[in-house]
């Protein structure tokens, strides 16, 4: 599998030219609303609900203010983590980093483990970064560079992480 770009930093923290950090539109609008309603309910009923409310919007806002965007497509990035045994991390690398088809066996997630195998991917699949951890006491340590894919190479590996989700 050819990989756009390798990088040496954490996949959590990637940087990639088409990768864009914008305001989170929906966040805006959900904290507007609530400090809206805060300030009607204090002029208008009850300090202390209108309090909570505004209270509310500034939370809703610090909590999300941007969200990341692929910005060929405008879709948004999603992050997931997946986990798999310690003893598979060999293969796991080899079959992650070489040519991914239909005929190549999905892999066995589980609930926790060892290794986790960290993702980034936009709505329509056609960019994923991922990045393959060990864990090491206490925390998980980067086995692998953060590797991008785009284009065909992008949705191949998102169809084989779909398959491997199923089994």
């Amino acid at each position: 599998m050819n990989t756009d770009n390798n990088t040496l930093n954490d996949v959590r923290e990637i940087s990639h030219p088409d990768v864009v950090k914008r305001t989170n539109i929906t966040s805006i609008i959900l904290t507007s609303i609530s400090i809206l309603a805060g300030i009607l309910s204090v002029v208008l009923w009850s300090g202390a609900a209108g309090v909570i409310l505004i209270i509310a919007g500034a939370l809703i806002y610090v909590i999300k203010p941007k969200t990341e965007v692929y910005e060929p497509t405008g879709c948004q990035i999603y992050r997931k983590s997946y986990f798999v045994a310690s003893e598979k991390t060999d293969s796991i690398r080899k079959i992650l980093e070489g040519e991914l088809n239909d005929s190549v066996a999905p892999l066995q997630f589980l609930q926790s483990g060892s290794v986790r195998i960290d993702t980034l991917f936009n709505k329509e699949r056609n960019f994923v970064a991922w990045q393959i951890f060990h864990f090491v006491p206490h925390r998980y340590e980067p086995v692998t560079k953060v590797n991008t894919l785009s284009g065909p190479p992008a949705v191949q590996f998102s169809r084989f992480i779909e398959r491997s989700e199923k089994a």
